[in-house]
């Protein structure tokens, strides 16, 4: 067992920062499901981690990095001769064991790998990843080219695993192999245990709560600034007195008004204080409401959300009626575009 420190790292394209002095923990033998929007920077962790791309701050691990997928330059080769170069000490025994854990057809490590299925070549490369000694797995979606049926096979697979991370988009396959979640959120950075259903639901719960949070101290501020403007309004209006005359003629106590007029000042201070103060607390709440608002629950109520997963082929959250849905309505990709375009 060892640990991977990440201490105040900060990475970022241009002028847009993807991590901003970033600290967490994970352990090594943890099955760790890495979530977060689109382009906040999943894929670009794991090439931190790898070693691809220079940064700020501190990356410390005593264990060897392996990115998936990598790349197979001849794929005109056997499959068998790609697992052989990829981790040399394997025995065949351990290939073909790895490979039913996978449900490969018997015949494939002998098929060039070009003439296998998508699903079928996340499998050759998932093999030859856990059979290279020493790596700790960087896997990245791996199931965008398997069909429903396969993605509970690759879960179960990861599932017998230990120590990887995994990112991916869709839900009952992180539920199926993960024990922690990191989850890159709009401002901040989680790592919790669990699977993506826990984290999802203590996630929505904090929201909602923060909601509530949000919506009284809106209210308190309004009263408040109210409070001290009618209060400072007050405060003018007695120091205006001290120069005036009562109702009898007789020139008024400045003393006494000027006591009565600081002392209403000093209410208004109180109450714009009162005011900042709730201010500066609800500015802390729904940091990430970002994710919130565009949650994957409301994702896929989202018929526009389905289009998009029709013409992209994506399984994010995938809703087995989505595709039917989808092809009922007649959508095409010129028709959805917009769609697209309007969900990311």
């Amino acid at each position: 067992m060892s640990a991977l420190n990440v201490q105040n790292l900060t990475f970022g394209y241009g002028g847009d920062l993807v991590f901003d002095n970033a600290c967490f923990r994970l352990d090594t033998d943890w099955k760790t499901g890495l979530i977060g929007r689109n382009g906040k920077g999943k894929t670009t962790f794991m090439k931190l981690l790898c070693g691809r791309i220079e940064y700020c701050g501190r990356i410390e691990s005593s264990v060897k990095f392996t990115y998936f997928p990598f790349p197979v330059p001849d794929t005109g080769r056997l499959c068998i001769e790609i697992i052989n170069e990829i981790c040399h000490a394997a025995e065949d025994w351990q290939i073909i064991r790895e490979l039913s854990l996978l449900q490969t057809d018997a015949e494939a490590p002998y098929r060039p790998f070009c003439e296998l299925s998508g699903g079928e070549q996340t499998k050759i490369m998932l093999a030859a990843l856990f059979l290279t000694e020493g790596c700790f797995p960087l896997i990245d979606e791996p199931t965008n080219h398997v069909d429903e049926a396969g993605r509970r096979v690759v879960s179960d697979y990861l599932k017998r695993k230990k120590g990887f991370i995994v990112a991916s988009h869709d839900r009952a396959f992180l539920d199926g192999c993960c024990d922690h979640i990191m989850a890159l959120n709009r401002t901040d950075i989680q790592v919790v245990s669990g699977n993506f259903s826990s984290w999802f639901e203590d996630f929505e719960r904090r929201q909602s709560y923060e909601a509530a949070q949000n919506e009284r101290l809106k209210k308190d501020v309004a009263r408040l600034t109210q409070a001290a403007r009618r209060t400072t309004v007050w405060a003018d209006k007695a120091e205006a007195e001290k120069q005036g005359k009562n109702s009898a003629g007789l020139r008024p106590d400045k003393g006494f008004l000027g006591h009565k007029a600081a002392k209403v000042m000093k209410r208004a201070k109180a109450a714009e204080e009162r005011a900042g103060r709730s201010a500066e607390e609800k500015s802390a709440l729904l940091r990430n409401a970002e994710n919130s608002a565009r949650s994957f629950s409301a994702r896929k109520n989202c018929s526009n959300y389905a289009k998009f997963k029709y013409i992209t082929g994506a399984n994010a959250f995938a809703d087995p009626s989505d595709s039917r849905f989808c092809a009922a309505k007649g959508w095409r990709l010129r028709e959805a575009t917009a769609a697209a375009k309007a969900v990311y």
